[in-house]
């Protein structure tokens, strides 16, 4: 899933890598936590 970044950014974007003990529900969090701070 690609997550767009903060308002105003242009066209950056913030990217989830599946790294060192990332399971789908860890990301799941990273990308809420993204979310909530105002990524999307």
């Amino acid at each position: 899933m690609k997550i767009l970044a903060r308002p105003g950014a242009g066209d950056e974007v913030v990217i989830l890598l599946h790294g060192l003990s990332r399971t789908p529900r860890s990301l799941r969090v990273l990308q809420e936590a993204l979310l909530q701070a105002g990524y999307g």
